[in-house]
């Protein structure tokens, strides 16, 4: 039965469209059901350029080069961990693990082991670099997907043995105005020097750059960062960021700045987890000493 119109053979295009669209729907829900199966796939991303996974155009053609360079390293597994560190975190972090302006990288030299341990763990469960708004987390997504347990036991060595660069106060924030705020909101964890805690998970702010620590304090009160309930330490800094003003982040970054000329060259105490109650432990089970014989 045709459908009333003045032009016939518009009325029997209708008709077959018609007649066509339950095929086209079952071929679209097919499709919907691959692209979920796609999507929940565990497999390493790595196998695709970094290129694919951020597609939306936002990188710079030197920013897309150095990740899949990341990558295809990676998949390789160049060697032992200094090799490593050069083929893979290096295209994107520097030689000397300075970072890059152009690529917007932070540094990372002298980042302590138990630290990037934790962050690219959280790149490779999914918890950090998820986000659309989050390129370079995605490329840090895909690269710490395409490193073993062994890979990251052996370049976060390499990483925390390298020369720490302190922080420059480089955007003209006002460090008195940003030591007030840091003593109120940041010191708590990221301790009077800058230089992190184990214990809190927190930061070890005074390598990184200004422009990236605001950049990261921008993502945290933006919900990029800190928003996946599994991350619990990044939860925290969207609460406390969340009021803050771009003014803010600028004045703490400056104040950072002093703190790593003051403490750059500091050795940080190598801690053992709970060796107190180790040795508590062991020395309840050596036998007492036996009284003198009278």
């Amino acid at each position: 039965m045709y459908l009333k119109c003045n032009n016939g053979n518009m009325a029997r295009s209708s008709n077959a469209f018609l007649i066509l669209l339950p095929t086209l729907a079952l071929a679209f829900f097919a499709a919907a059901i691959g692209f979920l199966h796609s999507a929940d796939n565990n497999e390493p991303p790595a196998a695709a350029s970094a290129s694919a996974s951020v597609s939306s155009g936002t990188l710079t053609p030197e920013q897309v080069a150095a990740a899949n360079a990341a990558v295809e390293a990676a998949k390789a597994g160049r060697g032992d961990a200094p090799n490593l560190f050069v083929a893979v975190c290096s295209q994107c972090h520097g030689e000397k693990g300075e970072g890059k302006v152009e690529l917007k990288t932070p540094s990372i030299a002298g980042l302590p082991e138990w630290y990037s341990k934790i962050q690219i763990g959280k790149f490779r469960q999914k918890i950090r670099g998820q986000s659309p708004e989050d390129t370079n987390g995605m490329i840090m997504h895909t690269v710490a997907q395409s490193l073993d347990d062994a890979a990251i036991e052996g370049v976060t060595k390499v990483i925390a043995d390298l020369k720490l660069v302190p922080m420059q106060n480089t955007l003209g924030g006002d460090p008195d105005k940003g030591e007030v705020i840091f003593r109120e909101r940041c010191m708590e964890c990221h301790r009077y020097n800058g230089r992190g805690e184990m214990a809190f998970h927190s930061a070890h702010l005074i390598g990184l750059q200004d422009w990236y620590i605001i950049s990261q304090l921008r993502k945290f009160r933006g919900g990029v960062r800190g928003s996946i309930p599994a991350d619990v330490d990044g939860g925290k800094m969207h609460r406390i960021t969340e009021t803050m003003k771009d003014e803010q982040f600028i004045d703490v970054a400056a104040y950072v700045a002093v703190l790593a000329e003051k403490y750059a060259d500091e050795k940080p105490r190598r801690r053992r987890p709970y060796q107190r109650l180790v040795d508590e432990a062991e020395a309840d089970t050596k036998p007492a000493p036996e009284a003198d014989a009278k």
